[in-house]
Protein backbone atom coordinates (compact mmCIF):
# COMPACT_ATOMS: atom_id res chain seq x y z
CA UNK A 1 0.00 0.00 0.00
CA UNK A 2 1.37 3.41 -0.95
CA UNK A 3 2.15 6.07 1.61
CA UNK A 4 -0.82 8.22 0.66
CA UNK A 5 -3.19 5.23 0.95
CA UNK A 6 -1.84 4.40 4.42
CA UNK A 7 -2.24 8.00 5.59
CA UNK A 8 -5.78 8.11 4.22
CA UNK A 9 -6.72 4.84 5.98
CA UNK A 10 -5.28 6.10 9.26
CA UNK A 11 -7.29 9.30 9.02
CA UNK A 12 -10.49 7.33 8.31
CA UNK A 13 -9.91 5.05 11.31
CA UNK A 14 -9.07 7.97 13.57
CA UNK A 15 -12.22 9.78 12.51
CA UNK A 16 -14.32 6.64 13.02
CA UNK A 17 -12.92 6.19 16.52
CA UNK A 18 -13.79 9.74 17.42
CA UNK A 19 -17.38 9.22 16.28
CA UNK A 20 -17.72 6.02 18.31
CA UNK A 21 -16.36 7.76 21.40
CA UNK A 22 -18.86 10.57 21.00
CA UNK A 23 -21.75 8.10 20.58
CA UNK A 24 -20.99 5.88 23.63
CA UNK A 25 -20.28 8.44 26.34
CA UNK A 26 -22.92 10.44 28.24
CA UNK A 27 -20.64 11.89 30.93
CA UNK A 28 -20.90 15.69 30.95
CA UNK A 29 -17.82 17.60 30.04
CA UNK A 30 -15.90 19.03 33.05
CA UNK A 31 -16.07 22.79 33.51
CA UNK A 32 -13.15 24.68 32.04
CA UNK A 33 -10.34 25.48 34.43
CA UNK A 34 -9.59 29.15 35.02
CA UNK A 35 -6.72 30.38 32.90
CA UNK A 36 -4.34 33.26 33.35
CA UNK A 37 -4.38 36.04 30.80
CA UNK A 38 -1.61 35.48 28.33
CA UNK A 39 -0.35 37.34 25.32
CA UNK A 40 -1.98 36.03 22.16
CA UNK A 41 0.17 33.58 20.26
CA UNK A 42 1.27 34.66 16.83
CA UNK A 43 0.99 31.91 14.25
CA UNK A 44 4.27 31.19 12.49
CA UNK A 45 4.30 29.74 9.00
CA UNK A 46 5.04 26.04 9.04
CA UNK A 47 8.13 24.77 7.33
CA UNK A 48 7.29 23.04 4.06
CA UNK A 49 6.54 19.36 4.64
CA UNK A 50 8.71 16.77 2.94
CA UNK A 51 6.49 13.71 3.35
CA UNK A 52 7.25 10.19 2.34
CA UNK A 53 10.10 7.71 2.54
CA UNK A 54 13.57 8.57 1.30
CA UNK A 55 15.60 5.88 -0.42
CA UNK A 56 18.63 4.75 1.57
CA UNK A 57 20.33 4.00 -1.75
CA UNK A 58 18.95 6.54 -4.28
CA UNK A 59 20.79 4.95 -7.21
CA UNK A 60 19.39 1.47 -6.51
CA UNK A 61 15.90 2.92 -6.02
CA UNK A 62 16.17 4.78 -9.30
CA UNK A 63 17.29 1.70 -11.22
CA UNK A 64 14.47 -0.39 -9.76
CA UNK A 65 11.91 2.35 -10.40
CA UNK A 66 13.06 2.87 -13.97
CA UNK A 67 12.88 -0.86 -14.71
CA UNK A 68 9.36 -1.17 -13.24
CA UNK A 69 8.06 1.95 -14.97
CA UNK A 70 9.54 1.22 -18.37
CA UNK A 71 8.33 -2.39 -18.30
CA UNK A 72 4.74 -1.23 -17.67
CA UNK A 73 4.58 2.12 -19.44
CA UNK A 74 2.50 0.98 -22.42
CA UNK A 75 -1.12 2.12 -22.42
CA UNK A 76 -2.42 -1.28 -21.41
CA UNK A 77 -0.41 -1.50 -18.17
CA UNK A 78 0.17 2.14 -17.28
CA UNK A 79 -1.47 2.96 -13.97
CA UNK A 80 -1.32 -0.65 -12.79
CA UNK A 81 0.36 -1.86 -9.62
CA UNK A 82 3.75 -2.41 -11.30
CA UNK A 83 3.74 1.08 -12.77
CA UNK A 84 2.67 2.63 -9.45
CA UNK A 85 5.38 0.74 -7.58
CA UNK A 86 7.96 1.97 -10.05
CA UNK A 87 6.81 5.57 -9.66
CA UNK A 88 7.05 5.25 -5.86
CA UNK A 89 10.65 4.01 -6.17
CA UNK A 90 11.48 6.91 -8.50
CA UNK A 91 9.97 9.37 -6.03
CA UNK A 92 11.98 7.84 -3.17
CA UNK A 93 15.17 8.20 -5.23
CA UNK A 94 14.24 11.82 -6.02
CA UNK A 95 13.76 12.58 -2.32
CA UNK A 96 17.27 11.21 -1.86
CA UNK A 97 18.60 13.79 -4.31
CA UNK A 98 18.94 11.60 -7.41
CA UNK A 99 18.76 13.93 -10.44
CA UNK A 100 17.65 11.21 -12.87
CA UNK A 101 14.99 10.17 -10.35
CA UNK A 102 13.67 13.73 -10.25
CA UNK A 103 13.55 13.92 -14.02
CA UNK A 104 11.99 10.54 -14.81
CA UNK A 105 9.36 10.88 -12.08
CA UNK A 106 8.47 14.41 -13.19
CA UNK A 107 8.48 13.55 -16.89
CA UNK A 108 6.24 10.49 -16.44
CA UNK A 109 3.78 12.52 -14.32
CA UNK A 110 3.79 15.22 -17.00
CA UNK A 111 3.40 12.74 -19.86
CA UNK A 112 0.61 10.77 -18.15
CA UNK A 113 -1.36 13.96 -17.53
CA UNK A 114 -0.79 15.29 -21.05
CA UNK A 115 -1.92 12.04 -22.66
CA UNK A 116 -5.20 11.94 -20.74
CA UNK A 117 -6.41 15.26 -22.15
CA UNK A 118 -5.30 18.81 -22.79
CA UNK A 119 -4.74 20.81 -19.59
CA UNK A 120 -7.86 22.60 -18.32
CA UNK A 121 -6.94 25.86 -16.57
CA UNK A 122 -9.80 25.67 -14.06
CA UNK A 123 -9.01 22.11 -12.93
CA UNK A 124 -7.26 22.48 -9.54
CA UNK A 125 -6.38 18.78 -9.22
CA UNK A 126 -4.81 18.72 -12.67
CA UNK A 127 -2.94 21.93 -11.91
CA UNK A 128 -1.42 20.26 -8.84
CA UNK A 129 -0.18 17.33 -10.94
CA UNK A 130 1.47 19.60 -13.50
CA UNK A 131 3.05 21.81 -10.85
CA UNK A 132 4.51 18.77 -9.07
CA UNK A 133 5.85 17.40 -12.36
CA UNK A 134 7.42 20.70 -13.37
CA UNK A 135 9.03 21.16 -9.94
CA UNK A 136 10.71 17.74 -10.14
CA UNK A 137 11.96 18.42 -13.66
CA UNK A 138 13.28 21.82 -12.52
CA UNK A 139 15.09 20.24 -9.56
CA UNK A 140 16.69 17.78 -11.99
CA UNK A 141 17.74 20.65 -14.26
CA UNK A 142 19.22 22.48 -11.28
CA UNK A 143 21.37 19.41 -10.67
CA UNK A 144 22.63 19.40 -14.26
CA UNK A 145 20.42 16.60 -15.60
CA UNK A 146 20.66 17.07 -19.36
CA UNK A 147 17.21 15.78 -20.33
CA UNK A 148 15.61 18.08 -17.78
CA UNK A 149 17.55 21.06 -19.11
CA UNK A 150 16.49 20.12 -22.62
CA UNK A 151 12.84 19.97 -21.54
CA UNK A 152 12.48 23.69 -20.88
CA UNK A 153 12.72 26.56 -23.35
CA UNK A 154 15.62 28.68 -22.18
CA UNK A 155 13.58 31.63 -20.88
CA UNK A 156 11.29 29.37 -18.87
CA UNK A 157 14.17 27.49 -17.25
CA UNK A 158 15.95 30.74 -16.44
CA UNK A 159 12.76 32.05 -14.84
CA UNK A 160 12.30 28.90 -12.76
CA UNK A 161 15.85 28.63 -11.46
CA UNK A 162 16.48 32.37 -11.02
CA UNK A 163 13.31 33.88 -9.51
CA UNK A 164 14.58 37.45 -9.85
CA UNK A 165 14.79 37.10 -13.62
CA UNK A 166 11.80 38.88 -15.24
CA UNK A 167 9.29 36.21 -16.17
CA UNK A 168 6.74 38.22 -18.17
CA UNK A 169 8.78 37.90 -21.35
CA UNK A 170 8.42 34.15 -21.76
CA UNK A 171 8.53 33.49 -25.50
CA UNK A 172 5.92 31.49 -27.37
CA UNK A 173 5.85 27.89 -26.14
CA UNK A 174 4.62 26.46 -29.45
CA UNK A 175 6.73 23.54 -30.55
CA UNK A 176 7.70 22.52 -27.01
CA UNK A 177 6.30 20.08 -24.49
CA UNK A 178 4.84 23.05 -22.60
CA UNK A 179 2.78 24.31 -25.54
CA UNK A 180 -0.60 23.52 -23.93
CA UNK A 181 0.28 24.18 -20.27
CA UNK A 182 -1.23 27.42 -18.88
CA UNK A 183 1.50 29.95 -18.20
CA UNK A 184 -0.04 30.50 -14.73
CA UNK A 185 0.77 26.87 -13.89
CA UNK A 186 4.39 27.34 -14.95
CA UNK A 187 4.55 30.41 -12.71
CA UNK A 188 3.01 28.37 -9.85
CA UNK A 189 5.74 25.76 -10.29
CA UNK A 190 8.34 28.50 -9.84
CA UNK A 191 6.81 29.43 -6.47
CA UNK A 192 6.52 25.78 -5.44
CA UNK A 193 10.15 25.23 -6.39
CA UNK A 194 11.28 27.67 -3.67
CA UNK A 195 9.72 25.47 -0.97
CA UNK A 196 10.83 22.25 -2.66
CA UNK A 197 14.46 23.38 -2.54
CA UNK A 198 14.29 23.29 1.27
CA UNK A 199 13.34 19.62 1.09
CA UNK A 200 15.89 18.75 -1.55
CA UNK A 201 19.28 17.40 -0.43
CA UNK A 202 22.29 19.62 -1.15
CA UNK A 203 23.45 19.79 -4.73
CA UNK A 204 26.06 17.24 -5.64
CA UNK A 205 28.07 16.42 -8.73
CA UNK A 206 31.03 17.97 -10.52
CA UNK A 207 32.41 21.04 -8.81
CA UNK A 208 35.09 23.40 -9.94
CA UNK A 209 38.52 22.49 -8.57
CA UNK A 210 39.85 24.94 -5.99
CA UNK A 211 42.79 26.75 -7.49
CA UNK A 212 44.87 29.74 -6.53
CA UNK A 213 44.42 32.17 -9.39
CA UNK A 214 47.30 34.56 -10.13
CA UNK A 215 46.64 38.20 -10.84
CA UNK A 216 45.50 38.65 -14.42
CA UNK A 217 47.51 40.83 -16.82
CA UNK A 218 46.11 44.29 -17.46
CA UNK A 219 42.96 44.10 -19.55
CA UNK A 220 42.43 40.39 -18.81
CA UNK A 221 40.27 38.37 -16.41
CA UNK A 222 41.44 35.21 -14.63
CA UNK A 223 38.84 32.44 -15.00
CA UNK A 224 39.13 29.22 -12.96
CA UNK A 225 38.61 25.71 -14.35
CA UNK A 226 35.15 24.22 -13.87
CA UNK A 227 32.13 22.53 -15.43
CA UNK A 228 28.89 23.66 -16.99
CA UNK A 229 26.00 22.29 -19.04
CA UNK A 230 26.06 23.44 -22.65
CA UNK A 231 22.50 24.17 -23.71
CA UNK A 232 19.64 24.35 -22.98
CA UNK A 233 17.56 23.41 -26.00
CA UNK A 234 13.86 22.75 -26.58
CA UNK A 235 11.98 19.46 -26.78
CA UNK A 236 9.51 18.63 -29.53
CA UNK A 237 5.92 18.48 -28.22
CA UNK A 238 5.04 14.85 -28.89
CA UNK A 239 8.20 12.91 -28.12
CA UNK A 240 11.36 12.80 -26.05
CA UNK A 241 13.50 13.68 -29.07
CA UNK A 242 15.25 17.00 -29.27
CA UNK A 243 14.13 19.47 -31.88
CA UNK A 244 17.47 21.17 -32.59
CA UNK A 245 20.75 20.03 -34.08
CA UNK A 246 22.98 20.41 -31.02
CA UNK A 247 22.35 18.14 -28.04
CA UNK A 248 22.97 19.31 -24.46
CA UNK A 249 26.21 18.07 -22.93
CA UNK A 250 28.25 18.42 -19.76
CA UNK A 251 31.58 20.18 -20.39
CA UNK A 252 34.47 20.05 -17.91
CA UNK A 253 37.48 22.32 -18.34
CA UNK A 254 40.58 21.42 -16.34
CA UNK A 255 42.64 24.53 -17.13
CA UNK A 256 42.07 28.05 -15.96
CA UNK A 257 42.53 30.81 -18.52
CA UNK A 258 43.28 34.50 -18.76
CA UNK A 259 40.61 35.98 -21.04
CA UNK A 260 40.77 39.45 -22.54
CA UNK A 261 37.91 41.40 -21.00
CA UNK A 262 37.01 42.87 -24.39
CA UNK A 263 37.18 41.92 -28.01
CA UNK A 264 40.44 42.92 -29.72
CA UNK A 265 40.22 46.62 -30.50
CA UNK A 266 41.34 48.53 -33.55
CA UNK A 267 43.97 50.24 -31.44
CA UNK A 268 45.37 46.88 -30.31
CA UNK A 269 45.42 45.59 -33.88
CA UNK A 270 47.33 48.64 -35.07
CA UNK A 271 49.93 48.27 -32.31
CA UNK A 272 50.63 44.62 -33.21
CA UNK A 273 49.98 44.34 -36.95
CA UNK A 274 49.89 47.85 -38.33
CA UNK A 275 47.27 48.93 -40.83
CA UNK A 276 43.64 48.02 -40.16
CA UNK A 277 41.91 45.41 -42.35
CA UNK A 278 39.71 46.81 -45.09
CA UNK A 279 35.96 47.09 -44.66
CA UNK A 280 35.75 48.21 -41.04
CA UNK A 281 32.09 49.02 -40.21
CA UNK A 282 31.08 52.46 -38.88
CA UNK A 283 32.49 53.04 -35.37
CA UNK A 284 34.63 55.91 -34.15
CA UNK A 285 37.93 55.45 -32.35
CA UNK A 286 40.61 52.97 -31.33
CA UNK A 287 38.27 51.35 -28.78
CA UNK A 288 36.04 49.93 -31.51
CA UNK A 289 36.39 46.17 -32.01
CA UNK A 290 38.47 45.17 -35.01
CA UNK A 291 36.51 43.10 -37.53
CA UNK A 292 36.76 41.98 -41.12
CA UNK A 293 39.48 39.53 -40.07
CA UNK A 294 39.60 35.89 -41.12
CA UNK A 295 40.30 33.02 -38.75
CA UNK A 296 43.84 32.86 -40.16
CA UNK A 297 44.29 36.62 -39.65
CA UNK A 298 43.35 36.18 -35.99
CA UNK A 299 45.94 33.40 -35.53
CA UNK A 300 48.69 35.53 -37.10
CA UNK A 301 47.82 38.40 -34.74
CA UNK A 302 47.97 36.05 -31.73
CA UNK A 303 51.35 34.64 -32.78
CA UNK A 304 52.76 38.16 -33.18
CA UNK A 305 51.38 39.16 -29.78
CA UNK A 306 53.01 36.09 -28.21
CA UNK A 307 56.34 36.88 -29.88
CA UNK A 308 56.22 40.50 -28.71
CA UNK A 309 55.77 39.33 -25.11
CA UNK A 310 58.37 36.54 -25.50
CA UNK A 311 55.79 33.79 -25.11
CA UNK A 312 55.56 30.52 -26.99
CA UNK A 313 53.53 30.89 -30.23
CA UNK A 314 50.54 28.55 -30.17
CA UNK A 315 50.24 28.06 -33.95
CA UNK A 316 52.49 26.96 -36.74
CA UNK A 317 51.15 28.47 -39.96
CA UNK A 318 52.32 27.43 -43.43
CA UNK A 319 50.08 29.10 -45.97
CA UNK A 320 46.62 27.66 -45.22
CA UNK A 321 47.99 24.78 -43.13
CA UNK A 322 47.79 25.32 -39.38
CA UNK A 323 49.00 23.12 -36.53
CA UNK A 324 48.07 23.87 -32.92
CA UNK A 325 50.55 23.36 -30.08
CA UNK A 326 47.74 22.44 -27.70
CA UNK A 327 45.92 23.75 -24.63
CA UNK A 328 49.13 23.82 -22.59
CA UNK A 329 50.67 26.35 -24.96
CA UNK A 330 52.17 29.29 -23.06
CA UNK A 331 51.18 31.95 -25.59
CA UNK A 332 48.02 33.63 -26.82
CA UNK A 333 45.38 31.64 -28.66
CA UNK A 334 41.70 31.57 -29.55
CA UNK A 335 39.31 30.09 -27.00
CA UNK A 336 37.94 26.66 -27.76
CA UNK A 337 34.22 26.42 -28.44
CA UNK A 338 33.73 24.97 -24.94
CA UNK A 339 35.85 27.66 -23.29
CA UNK A 340 33.97 30.43 -25.08
CA UNK A 341 30.57 29.32 -23.75
CA UNK A 342 32.00 28.74 -20.26
CA UNK A 343 33.46 32.24 -19.93
CA UNK A 344 30.45 33.86 -21.61
CA UNK A 345 28.00 32.17 -19.22
CA UNK A 346 30.08 33.00 -16.14
CA UNK A 347 28.20 30.32 -14.20
CA UNK A 348 24.72 31.10 -15.52
CA UNK A 349 22.17 28.87 -17.23
CA UNK A 350 19.67 30.17 -19.75
CA UNK A 351 20.67 32.15 -22.82
CA UNK A 352 21.88 35.60 -21.68
CA UNK A 353 23.43 37.23 -18.64
CA UNK A 354 21.02 40.16 -18.65
CA UNK A 355 18.47 42.11 -20.64
CA UNK A 356 19.52 42.25 -24.28
CA UNK A 357 19.29 46.05 -24.36
CA UNK A 358 21.69 46.28 -21.39
CA UNK A 359 24.36 43.88 -22.57
CA UNK A 360 24.48 43.60 -26.37
CA UNK A 361 24.62 45.66 -29.55
CA UNK A 362 22.41 43.75 -31.92
CA UNK A 363 20.19 44.07 -35.02
CA UNK A 364 19.24 47.60 -35.98
CA UNK A 365 22.70 49.05 -35.29
CA UNK A 366 24.69 50.46 -38.21
CA UNK A 367 27.91 49.20 -36.69
CA UNK A 368 29.42 47.92 -33.44
CA UNK A 369 29.78 49.94 -30.24
CA UNK A 370 33.09 50.77 -28.65
CA UNK A 371 34.07 47.84 -26.46
CA UNK A 372 32.83 47.83 -22.84
CA UNK A 373 30.07 50.34 -23.62
CA UNK A 374 27.44 48.06 -22.10
CA UNK A 375 27.24 45.89 -18.97
CA UNK A 376 29.70 43.05 -18.42
CA UNK A 377 28.87 39.54 -17.26
CA UNK A 378 29.59 38.73 -13.63
CA UNK A 379 33.17 37.67 -14.38
CA UNK A 380 33.90 41.08 -15.90
CA UNK A 381 33.82 40.16 -19.60
CA UNK A 382 32.21 42.62 -22.03
CA UNK A 383 30.39 42.06 -25.31
CA UNK A 384 30.50 38.27 -25.30
CA UNK A 385 27.02 38.65 -26.78
CA UNK A 386 26.46 41.04 -29.66
CA UNK A 387 28.79 43.76 -31.00
CA UNK A 388 30.90 41.43 -33.20
CA UNK A 389 30.82 37.64 -33.39
CA UNK A 390 33.98 35.93 -32.16
CA UNK A 391 36.16 33.30 -33.81
CA UNK A 392 36.78 30.11 -31.82
CA UNK A 393 39.53 27.54 -32.30
CA UNK A 394 37.34 24.53 -33.15
CA UNK A 395 36.29 23.06 -36.45
CA UNK A 396 32.50 23.18 -36.61
CA UNK A 397 30.69 19.97 -35.67
CA UNK A 398 27.31 19.00 -34.25
CA UNK A 399 27.39 18.61 -30.47
CA UNK A 400 26.41 15.16 -29.21
CA UNK A 401 24.90 14.47 -25.80
CA UNK A 402 27.11 13.21 -23.00
CA UNK A 403 30.07 14.48 -21.02
CA UNK A 404 33.32 15.82 -22.44
CA UNK A 405 36.58 17.01 -20.86
CA UNK A 406 38.65 19.81 -22.46
CA UNK A 407 37.05 19.44 -25.91
CA UNK A 408 38.92 20.99 -28.83
CA UNK A 409 36.52 19.95 -31.58
CA UNK A 410 36.68 17.41 -34.35
CA UNK A 411 39.86 16.82 -36.34
CA UNK A 412 37.91 16.65 -39.59
CA UNK A 413 36.14 19.36 -41.54
CA UNK A 414 36.78 22.80 -42.97
CA UNK A 415 34.71 25.49 -41.30
CA UNK A 416 35.42 27.08 -37.93
CA UNK A 417 33.04 28.09 -35.15
CA UNK A 418 31.95 31.66 -34.45
CA UNK A 419 29.99 32.59 -31.33
CA UNK A 420 27.98 35.33 -29.66
CA UNK A 421 26.15 37.01 -32.53
CA UNK A 422 26.79 40.54 -33.77
CA UNK A 423 25.35 43.98 -34.48
CA UNK A 424 23.96 42.54 -37.74
CA UNK A 425 22.15 39.60 -36.11
CA UNK A 426 18.58 39.34 -34.80
CA UNK A 427 18.04 38.75 -31.08
CA UNK A 428 17.52 35.00 -31.61
CA UNK A 429 21.16 34.69 -32.71
CA UNK A 430 22.58 36.71 -29.82
CA UNK A 431 22.67 34.09 -27.09
CA UNK A 432 25.02 31.67 -25.35
CA UNK A 433 24.07 28.58 -27.35
CA UNK A 434 24.02 30.04 -30.88
CA UNK A 435 26.86 28.62 -33.00
CA UNK A 436 27.73 29.43 -36.60
CA UNK A 437 29.95 27.71 -39.16
CA UNK A 438 32.36 29.94 -41.11
CA UNK A 439 34.99 29.25 -43.75
CA UNK A 440 38.34 30.14 -42.07
CA UNK A 441 39.45 32.43 -44.91
CA UNK A 442 36.16 34.36 -44.91
CA UNK A 443 36.02 37.95 -43.66
CA UNK A 444 32.99 39.78 -42.36
CA UNK A 445 32.56 43.25 -40.86
CA UNK A 446 30.59 41.51 -38.10
CA UNK A 447 33.31 39.02 -36.97
CA UNK A 448 36.21 39.71 -34.60
CA UNK A 449 37.90 37.72 -31.84
CA UNK A 450 39.03 37.62 -28.19
CA UNK A 451 42.41 36.20 -27.01
CA UNK A 452 42.92 33.75 -24.16
CA UNK A 453 46.02 32.33 -22.44
CA UNK A 454 46.20 29.17 -20.37
CA UNK A 455 46.92 30.09 -16.75
CA UNK A 456 50.47 29.15 -15.89
CA UNK A 457 51.89 31.06 -18.82
CA UNK A 458 54.61 33.46 -17.71
CA UNK A 459 56.90 35.70 -19.76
Amino acid sequence: MGTLHRVHAWLVLAASGALVACATTSRPAPPPEPTEEREPKVATPAEPACPGPVAEDPQAAFEMGRELVMSSSDRQHRGGLTYQAGMERLLESARGGHADGHYLYGWRRFLDAAERRLPQEGDAAEREVYVEALVHIALAAERGQLDAIAFYPAAVLQGLLAPLTPYAGVPELDGTALANVPVAWIEASRLALQAARRCAPPLSGVTAPKVELPDAPKGYVAVPPGSYTAGPVDVSPESDTLSVRDLPRRVTLTRGVFVQATEVTRGQWRSVVGRLPKGQPPCDGDLCPVSGVSWLDALKYLNKLSAREKLEPCYTIQRAEVSFVGLDCLGYRLPTDGEWEYVARAGLGGERYGSLADIATTSGASGPNRVASLASNRWGLYDTLGNVSEWCHDLYERHESGAVVDPTGTRYGVNRVTRGGSFLDPAASVRFTARESREPRSKSPAIGFRPVRTIGATP
